[in-house]
């Protein structure tokens, strides 16, 4: 968080499995500051984890192991839209 607030970023990537303060709490925290884009990238892939995600505000889940090209093709949709809203 401090990192967020002395030079934010346009996009946050969370893993759920982090130590100290998990992705989810670190979401949560985001979303009530800032309306940014947040990519939950994890290997917790369940149902429940999914919806814990959205429910707390991703933008998108993502579960390990992925190809980057997907997650490439993900951020660049995500500023896309964002950038068609803008006009």
């Amino acid at each position: 968080m401090d990192a967020f607030f002395q030079n934010p970023p346009d996009l946050v990537i969370l893993d759920i499995m982090m130590p100290g303060r998990n992705g989810f709490v670190i979401c949560k925290e985001l979303r009530r500051i800032s309306q940014i884009p947040i990519i939950l990238l994890t290997a917790r892939a369940s149902d429940l984890d999914y919806e814990t995600g959205f429910d707390l505000g991703c933008s998108d889940y993502i579960t390990k192991p992925f190809r980057i090209t997907d997650l490439v093709s993900r951020i660049n949709g995500m500023f896309a839209s964002s950038a068609e809203i803008q006009i």
